[in-house]
């Protein structure tokens, strides 16, 4: 039993020693970025570009691929996108061009693309941009189809001079 313990632990500890790194580098490095842009989008982006672009009440033409268009520019992953999908719904995206960017960024944003047609071949990066576009669209579609009664409170909520503050 003590030659399994000691060979064990401490290929233990030096997985729990790797996991803290890349959580700290990957703290660091992507999700404190990520906070930043997210709240310069929510200082800098006028809230009538994103309703016009990204609204509810947008046409489904427009704000789903504005939604997947802007998510292609960011090379984020699948954790780093989340504080700017709050961002831009908070802003007053609705739910379904939110939910399309959510989904469509970590899987289709430009670096992404460029590696998988470099490294695997040119035919799976268009691949995974058409699949990635039509099911980061469909998704967002049945979502705000689902939620719809939440996305219309939450457009409401997002129009009061006052939603920013927290409702105090």
């Amino acid at each position: 039993m003590d030659t399994v313990s000691s060979w064990i632990l401490p290929v233990f500890y030096g997985g729990l020693g790797n996991l803290a790194a890349y959580l700290a580098a990957h703290v660091l490095l992507c999700l404190l970025p990520a906070f930043f842009i997210a709240g310069a989008m929510a200082a800098l982006i006028p809230k009538e570009t994103v309703t016009r672009f990204l609204g509810r009440n947008s046409s489904k033409a427009v704000s789903y691929p504005a939604a997947a268009a802007a998510g292609s520019l960011l090379a984020v992953c699948s954790c780093t996108i989340v504080p700017l999908f709050a961002g831009i719904y908070k802003k007053g995206a609705g739910l379904g061009p939110a939910i399309t960017f959510l989904f469509f960024a970590p899987a289709a944003n430009i670096l992404a693309l460029v590696y998988t047609g470099g490294i695997i071949g040119p035919d799976l990066a268009i691949a995974r941009f058409v699949l990635s576009l039509i099911f980061g669209i469909g998704i967002g579609l049945i979502m705000a189809l689902i939620f719809r009664a939440d996305d219309v409170a939450h457009d409401l909520a997002t129009d009061s001079p006052f939603a920013a503050r927290g409702g105090g």
